[in-house]
């Protein structure tokens, strides 16, 4: 039970409120703490494309929908092209459901932490 517990979450700017609604739901107090901002990076996504092109990417992770967006934002329309062909990890169904997760071919939600992202990727190699 939740019921008068203080839970703090650290979270980027702007961050889901799923966890507030159902630790609240179950009688907690929740407040946030905004660490960190996501943010599209000014790489140079061409050498990127160069390896996706000579198919050494088969597949993309991301963590958060809108590291999806900048993703799909910094590789362009060539990027989203090779996308449709490429398998995209998440580490949730809402990721999974975002309008931009559709332009992947599959979509693999990862089981929770590291060990799902590892263990995703991991049958990615066996299976095709």
């Amino acid at each position: 039970s939740a019921k008068g517990e203080n839970v703090i979450v650290f979270r980027g700017e702007g961050g889901r409120e799923h966890l507030r609604e159902v630790r609240e739901k179950r009688g907690a107090r929740v407040d946030y703490v905004e660490c960190y901002r996501r943010s599209r990076p000014s790489a140079d996504a061409g050498p990127l494309l160069r390896a996706w092109e000579r198919g050494e990417v088969s597949a993309v992770s991301v963590l958060s929908a809108e590291t999806l967006e900048n993703f799909l934002a910094m590789v362009g329309e060539e990027g989203r092209m090779r996308a449709a062909a490429s398998t995209l990890v998440v580490p949730h169904a809402a990721i999974a459901a975002h309008p931009d997760a559709r332009r992947f071919a599959r979509v693999l939600v990862a089981g929770p932490g590291a060990e799902g992202l590892v263990s995703a990727l991991e049958k990615l190699r066996v299976t095709p």
